[in-house]
């Protein structure tokens, strides 16, 4: 049976998170330029802000929407869905520091969306250590890959 990984938080921090971001920097950038006493400091200021979510915003844009079943791993851009065997899989890592909880599943070989696919698991609170999908997909590639050994 078929079961989503992802987050719900997804949608929102890929598609809204960088309009409201877009939005946001067109309104400062007409203000500064329209003003005469724009000063250095202000500018470096928003140069900082600037470059600080635009990675942010580069981290939301590599996100995926992942769901799995006995045999397969599937991928979702929001236009466009694959099927990866959970042989496939080589390891699966966690980053709690810079972007939340996001999970990078690492393919051995190259898929339509890249070697490493990027998501957001569904929420935890007040959890701390590694999230239990990251612990799952380990186990069901280890098990897959044991299986395609088994019968290779």
């Amino acid at each position: 049976m078929r079961r989503t990984l992802s987050s719900l938080q997804s949608i929102p921090v890929k598609i809204l998170f960088p309009v409201f971001w877009i939005v946001l920097l067109l309104i400062h950038l007409g203000r500064l330029f329209s003003t005469k006493s724009t000063n250095a400091s202000e500018m470096w200021i928003f140069l900082l802000f600037f470059v600080f979510l635009t990675a942010s915003m580069w981290g939301a844009l590599r996100l995926r929407v992942i769901s799995i079943d006995d045999h397969n791993l599937y991928i979702l851009n929001y236009t466009k869905e694959i099927s990866v065997p959970l042989s496939e899989i080589i390891n699966v890592t966690q980053n709690r520091w810079l972007k939340g909880e996001m999970v990078t599943i690492h393919l051995q070989s190259r898929s339509e969306f890249g070697c490493k696919i990027h998501f957001l698991p569904k929420v935890r609170f007040f959890a701390f250590g590694q999230h239990p999908v990251v612990r799952e997909l380990k186990a069901l590639a280890r098990n897959a890959q044991a299986v395609q050994q088994n019968v290779g």
